[in-house]
């Protein structure tokens, strides 16, 4: 008895890439960004120790000079240190229009030497903080939106800041003795600390005039940004958090945990999108991941380079369905979606 069977193709990503994903940025690492058009962010050499420099992810190639430190700011401005002291976490930015390379200059009264800037979100204000204060100003004019912002009896460490979508509030977070930490919430116009006293979150972000999120080592939850009280809970996020980011339309979050690991949220449902994903990246070095403004793409932090998914669905599907090269069987399809009508997937994808 000859039993014949038939050929199989069998089709494997090389270049260190997964389904619905693409590796970039070989020889770099992911350090910072994106913007909010998408496609530049902050890399450095594999390993640590160099220089920083843009990248643009849709051309995979270096944009201008090397600096100390970069810090995408919104508006197509980022904040450069060509000196920059990592162990005191001081230095002199230079405001840089990224398109002209025009130079901007910070017009903030007070304003000392040596200090630090940060995002807000993607769009203005961003901010600049010292250990007296924090200030919100617009980066494609330099100007403050408002005075200093002060804690009475506190020197600031701050571990996060961003604002409502009106620019109106900023919640901040700094930390106290690690690992403990408060949050407030300002005015920004006025500077006045509107609220404050709720502690030990890692990090806190300003969804709009309403709430915030806040997310802790054992907890994530919605708060009142008027009260502080808790409205609701979220799956707990893996490992802490070390960052998280919004997309402009309000309904996906990404926290990136201490150990790295990457947890999407669907913020419509308050729900985790799948399991988290673990970055590779050395935690002590490197934060594992990033957003972009349209929810539709994540950055994933490699040991060396970038891999970009793209979280589109029909994406995802299309690309499961050509690493698959079929459909799913019969006991495939009455094992994952028992008591459903069987379709052919992949072909519908691309009718």
């Amino acid at each position: 008895m000859t039993v014949t069977v038939p050929p199989t193709w069998m089709r494997w990503r090389v270049d260190g890439g997964g389904t619905g994903s693409d590796v970039v940025a070989k020889g770099r690492e992911l350090v910072d960004g994106p913007e909010k058009g998408g496609s530049l962010v902050v890399t450095q050499p594999v390993g640590g120790g160099g220089r920083m420099q843009l990248w643009d992810l849709k051309r995979d190639a270096p944009v201008g000079e090397e600096e100390d430190l970069i810090v995408p700011l919104g508006s197509d401005v980022v904040a450069k240190y060509s000196r920059y002291d990592s162990e005191n976490q001081s230095g002199e930015p230079q405001l840089e229009r990224q398109l002209t390379g025009e130079r901007i200059s910070l017009r903030i009264p007070g304003l000392p030497r040596s200090f630090n800037v940060l995002p807000g979100g993607w769009d203005p204000p961003a901010f600049a903080w010292w250990s007296d204060g924090i200030v919100a100003f617009d980066p494609s004019t330099g100007k403050p939106l408002g005075p200093v912002m002060t804690v009475p009896g506190v020197q600031l460490d701050v571990l996060s800041a961003s604002e409502t979508p009106d620019s109106a509030l900023a919640v901040v977070t700094w930390s106290v003795d690690a690992p403990h930490s408060e949050t407030g919430v300002f005015d920004i116009s006025t500077g006045q600390l509107l609220v404050r006293g709720l502690y030990d979150l890692d990090s806190s972000h300003a969804l709009d005039r309403d709430q915030l999120i806040g997310v802790a080592p054992d907890y994530a939850r919605r708060y009142d940004i008027h009260t502080l009280k808790p409205i609701s809970a979220l799956a707990r996020a893996i490992g802490g958090s070390q960052l998280t980011s919004v997309s402009t339309d309000g309904r996906t979050l990404l926290n990136v945990g201490f150990n790295n690991a990457l947890t999407l949220y669907d913020l419509t449902a308050d729900i985790a999108l799948a399991t988290p994903l673990d970055s590779d990246a050395p935690g002590a070095r490197l934060r594992g991941g990033y957003l972009t403004a349209d929810g539709e793409t994540l950055l994933e932090a490699l040991p060396d380079g970038i891999r970009v998914w793209d979280l589109r669905l029909a994406e995802q599907a299309s690309q499961a369905c050509a690493l698959a090269g079929r459909e799913l069987t019969e006991e495939e399809w009455s094992t994952y979606f028992p008591g459903e009508e069987r379709v052919d997937t992949c072909a519908a994808l691309t009718s």
